[in-house]
C-alpha cells in the first residue's frame, strides 16, 4: 500500500509514480508528463515506476515467468559475466513481481520505447510469449510497495546509471 513516507522516498529517489489498476492499466486517463501526486493512489490497486526521462533515465529488463523458470532466466542472466561485472558494480535492485517475474532495473542515457528481447512459443496459447523485455520509455511497470511486489536484491531507492555500453 503506498503512503505518504513511501511516496516521498521515490520522489526524493528521483523516481515518477503511477497508480493502476488492478489489471496494471493506469487508473487516471491523464497525461503522464507531470507525474502524479500522492493524492492519486487513493484508489489505485498497484503503482508503477514511470520509465525513461520522468524518472532520470529508468528502464528496466522484465523478466516475465509464463513458463514457470524466470528464477532460472535470471540466474542465467545474471551469470553472464558481463552482466554480472555491471551488476555487482552498481548493485543494481532486482524485484519479484506479483507472478515470480523478475524486473532488473538500472538508469540509462539511452532513452527508447518498450522492447521484447526474447520470446518463447507457447504451444497451450499457439503464440509467442515474452522472456525478456525491456520497459524504457513511454512505459512503467508496477512496484513495490504493490501487493505481491518486492524487492529481492539492493536497493529500489538507489538505481545507478549504467554506461551507453554497459546497456548495450
Amino acid at each position: 500500500m503506498m503512503t505518504q513516507e513511501i511516496y516521498d522516498k521515490f520522489m526524493e529517489a528521483g523516481l515518477s509514480l503511477i497508480p493502476t489498476k488492478k489489471d496494471k492499466s493506469p487508473l487516471l486517463s491523464t497525461s503522464w508528463l507531470n507525474g502524479f501526486s500522492f493524492g492519486s493512489f487513493g484508489h489505485a490497486s498497484y503503482s508503477g515506476i514511470i520509465c525513461g526521462s520522468l524518472s532520470g533515465g529508468v528502464e528496466c529488463i522484465d523478466i516475465d515467468n509464463h513458463f514457470g523458470d524466470a528464477k532460472q532466466n535470471l540466474m542465467d542472466f545474471i551469470s553472464i559475466p558481463e552482466v554480472n561485472e555491471i551488476y555487482t558494480k552498481y548493485s543494481l535492485p532486482i524485484q519479484q513481481s506479483q507472478n515470480n517475474g523478475y524486473h532488473f532495473i538500472y538508469r540509462t542515457n539511452v532513452i527508447e520505447n518498450n522492447r521484447k528481447l526474447a520470446l518463447r512459443f507457447n504451444k497451450e496459447l499457439n503464440r509467442a510469449e515474452a522472456l525478456f523485455e525491456t520497459k524504457g520509455g513511454n512505459g512503467y511497470f508496477c512496484a513495490y510497495p504493490s501487493e505481491g511486489y518486492k524487492v529481492v536484491k539492493n536497493d529500489i531507492f538507489t538505481i545507478e546509471l549504467i554506461s551507453d555500453e554497459e546497456r548495450n
